[in-house]
């Protein structure tokens, strides 16, 4: 019984290992220069690896790793989510969102990008939100 349970830790770790040599290898992929189509993939490993460090009800945290990784991730799909809107491809609001939907919300990647999307976000919608200015400090 004791080795069954050594096998099962091990074997996590080759899963966390494995997660984050995904996710580290999407983070540099020269995504300025892609086409359309190949945008929609990265798009969708983007959201598969944040997905994975998102946390979940039912399972054991990666940490630390989360704690830079996943800001990174949320940050390069937002970029590439508004490129690909910007050149025409289908996105739907919740992928440019700064959270993605979690637990029973979550729609799947089919639903995020590509063709069936129901209701893709547009140009407009994709763009930056502007920063409001920072409140003034009162002279004392």
């Amino acid at each position: 019984m004791v080795r069954m349970v050594r096998h099962r830790i091990q074997g996590s770790r080759s899963d966390e290992q494995a997660h984050l040599h995904f996710a580290l290898t999407r983070l540099k992929v020269a995504w300025r220069t892609l086409e359309r189509a190949e945008l929609e993939v990265l798009l969708r490993h983007l959201l598969m690896a944040e997905h994975r460090c998102t946390l979940h009800r039912h399972v054991v945290p990666e940490r630390p790793t989360n704690r830079w990784l996943l800001p990174r991730l949320r940050r390069r799909r937002q970029t590439v989510a508004r490129r690909l809107v910007a050149r025409g491809g289908r996105v739907s609001p919740m992928a440019l969102k700064h959270a993605l939907p979690r637990g029973k919300d979550w729609p799947g990647l089919a639903a995020l990008v590509g063709k069936q999307v129901w209701a893709p976000a547009d140009r407009r919608s994709a763009q930056r939100i502007p920063r409001s200015p920072p409140p003034e400090r009162l002279a004392a």
